[in-house]
């Protein structure tokens, strides 16, 4: 089976809100209605798995409730990001049981521009890999640097963002994030990482410019506009 699971642990300290980010009111629905409404009805989706902090459980499922089907469930994260994926993929194996072959498509829950064309191409991607990151590639040259001095330049045709979704054959994730150190694990600011460190290939799909992250006032404007012209 195949279950996207929508990342909602944000604070929204830097959007300035007095609750998440993906909660807050965009176009008369939570931003994080949006990428929930693209997987709920994606064809390559068999179920929906939403992650909150649990003091926004109540929440979580009423937003469920009022525009979703059945098909879409609600669960408590953890700690930081990684830890809300553990527990997701633990949700999944008790609720529905898990194998090899099962997948998880992870995604940001402030990124309301997933598309169905970026759920198939991560989907099909596990016919071959074990994990897949959604990037787009890098219109700035960007540098490595110490104490404000560049160590490194790296060619641009090599640089790429990263965006979400991320999917992964979900015991393999399990597996490999608990073999980590908490060394290693501190390091993980993207959980394709986590493959990257056991020596696995890390499938890269384009992304879209589109496929923003709301993290700042002005992004919330930017999504509106999105929205609009759509």
């Amino acid at each position: 089976m195949v279950f996207a699971l929508v990342l909602a642990g944000g604070s929204g300290s830097r959007m300035g809100a007095d609750m998440p980010k993906q909660f807050i009111d965009l176009l008369s629905k939570p931003v994080i209605y949006y990428s929930l409404n693209t997987f709920e009805k994606s064809e390559y989706i068999d179920k929906t798995v939403l992650v909150v902090p649990k003091e926004y459980i109540s929440l979580g499922e009423e937003i469920s409730r009022k525009y979703f089907s059945s098909r879409v469930f609600v669960t408590t994260g953890g700690s930081d990001r990684n830890e809300s994926l553990m527990n997701a993929v633990a949700f999944i194996e008790k609720n529905f049981g898990a194998d090899d072959e099962t997948v998880v498509v992870t995604h940001d829950g402030a990124r309301p521009f997933v598309s169905e064309r970026m759920i198939k191409e991560n989907v099909e991607a596990m016919r071959e890999f074990n994990a897949c990151d959604t990037c787009i590639e890098s219109t700035d040259t960007v540098i490595e640097a110490k104490d404000s001095v560049a160590t490194s330049m790296p060619e641009r045709k090599f640089v790429f963002r990263c965006q979400t979704p991320q999917t992964f054959k979900a015991l393999k994730l399990k597996e490999h994030y608990n073999s980590l150190s908490e060394e290693e694990k501190a390091t993980l600011t993207d959980a394709g990482k986590i493959f990257f460190l056991k020596g696995e290939k890390v499938k890269i799909v384009k992304g879209d410019q589109n496929n923003i992250k709301i993290t700042y006032p002005e992004d919330l404007m930017l999504a509106r506009s999105i929205l609009e012209q759509e």
